[in-house]
This record gives structure tokens, C-alpha cells and sequence, in this order.
């Protein structure tokens, strides 16, 4: 009986000192600080993250964000932006769309196979993803190709519109689920 009692008591001190306990606050940098600006700015659901660097020397992580609109899901779109985990400064925010989303074919002026003509002629390899986005009212391709030589994966995007080369960023690793 006495030993019950004690461990009645130590549970109720253990509960009560488990209802008291300070939470801990999330940080303002690094990951956690670009994933909660991220969710901020774009409220949603995280469908992945990859961690990419640039030629500058540059490391970001870039996010990609599914925003359910419940009144009509047709509004729902898949935002894509990039987070410095040092500033958690975001930058390169695009809305994804399919290639055949009327907009996109709008405004682009060149098509799917040209747009990977200037990616394949940029970097000897295979590609293994493709994606569409529009940035700033601009459409834009984006392709993922490994690289034959240092075997790795490198992101090209490309103008839709003049078919120039906006950037080239190294890919080292992705969480989550590519839409």
C-alpha cells in the first residue's frame, strides 16, 4: 500500500512537472527558421525540400508547397520558393503548373522539346525531371539532369519566353514527395 502510494505520488508530481514544462522555441535560422517562414508566407502542406547550391558558392534550401484552397479546390496551387537558411531571406518564389496549364502556354514561346534542347546542349546527361512554373508572369522551364561526368544532379531552369539560361544550381539531396 505504501508503495503504491509513493508511485501515485511520483506520477502526479511527474504529470504535473510535464503540464509546466516551457516549450521550446522553434529557431529563427537554419532549417527550422526558413521552414517556418516558408509555411508563413505560403500556408500549406511541405510536399518536399531540397537542399541546392549555385556557382556563387551559395546554399539554399527550396521548398515546395502545396496551398489547398477549400472553397474551391481548383484554386489550389503548388508554390515552389527558396529559403538562405543564414538570412532566411526567400527568393525565386514561382507558382508550379502542368505544361498544359493555359496560362503557361500563353505566355511561353518555346515549346517543351525546344526548352530541353537548350538544357541538353547546357549539360551532357540524362534528364530525370521536368518541371513548369511561373515567375513573376514569366513562364519557366526547370529540368533536372544528371550529370554525365561528376554524376551529379544539377537543376537548369530556362526563360520560356527568349530561352535563356536563368540559373544552374547543384542539387544534393531531397526530402518529401516531388509532385
Amino acid at each position: 500500500m505504501k508503495l503504491n502510494l509513493v508511485m501515485l505520488l511520483v506520477a502526479a508530481l511527474s504529470i504535473n512537472h510535464l503540464v509546466i514544462a516551457k516549450e521550446p522555441e522553434v529557431p529563427n535560422t537554419g532549417f527550422a527558421g526558413c521552414a517556418t517562414k516558408v509555411l508563413a508566407k505560403y500556408p500549406g502542406y511541405l510536399l518536399s525540400v531540397e537542399a541546392e547550391g549555385n556557382n556563387k558558392g551559395d546554399f539554399f534550401y527550396e521548398f515546395d508547397v502545396f496551398m489547398k484552397d477549400r472553397s474551391n479546390p481548383k484554386n489550389s496551387k503548388e508554390v515552389e520558393v527558396e529559403c538562405n537558411p543564414k538570412t532566411v531571406e526567400l527568393t525565386d518564389a514561382e507558382e508550379e503548373v502542368n505544361v498544359t496549364d493555359e496560362r503557361f502556354k500563353k505566355l511561353s514561346k518555346l515549346s517543351k522539346n525546344q526548352a530541353e534542347k537548350i538544357a541538353s546542349d547546357s549539360i551532357s546527361g540524362k534528364i530525370v525531371d521536368r518541371e513548369y512554373a511561373i515567375e513573376n508572369g514569366k513562364p519557366v522551364y526547370e529540368f533536372d539532369v544528371i550529370d554525365e561526368k561528376t554524376k551529379k544532379e544539377i537543376e537548369i531552369e530556362i526563360d520560356g519566353i527568349t530561352g535563356k539560361i536563368l540559373e544552374k544550381e547543384f542539387e544534393y539531396f531531397e526530402v518529401g514527395v516531388n509532385s
